[in-house]
């Protein structure tokens, strides 16, 4: 009984509250485009003016690079091209057109 009443009690207030901000739409929308402009100020200023005030930071170790590795991947990346060009060379067929059935040839009879 008491959820029955709770959840009436709660259509009830909603039902209101939506009506009033019908109601006032263009002040509805206008809260609303506030409070998204305020919100996407926020992001900007966390994400771009924050980090550049602060600079950047270099560090003193010098980068080094593992040759060994480095040619592992070169040469991972080669046989991807390999593939890559193999692949464009082939032709497949269009999915999206019907194959024509072949029509038996006519037998001349004579």
């Amino acid at each position: 009984m008491r959820i029955k009443e709770a959840i009436n009690n709660l259509k009830e207030k909603f039902s209101k509250w939506a009506f009033d901000i019908a109601s006032h739409i263009f002040l509805s929308l206008m809260i609303a485009f506030v409070v998204v402009l305020a919100v996407t100020a926020l992001v900007f200023y966390i994400y771009v003016l924050a980090p550049q005030n602060r600079g950047i930071e270099i560090s003193d170790k010098s980068l080094i690079l593992k040759e060994e590795l480095y040619n592992e991947l070169l040469k991972i990346w080669e046989k991807h091209e390999e593939d890559f060009q193999k692949a464009d060379q082939k032709e497949y067929l269009n999915p999206f057109k019907s194959p024509v059935p072949k029509e038996p040839e006519e037998e001349l009879t004579e």
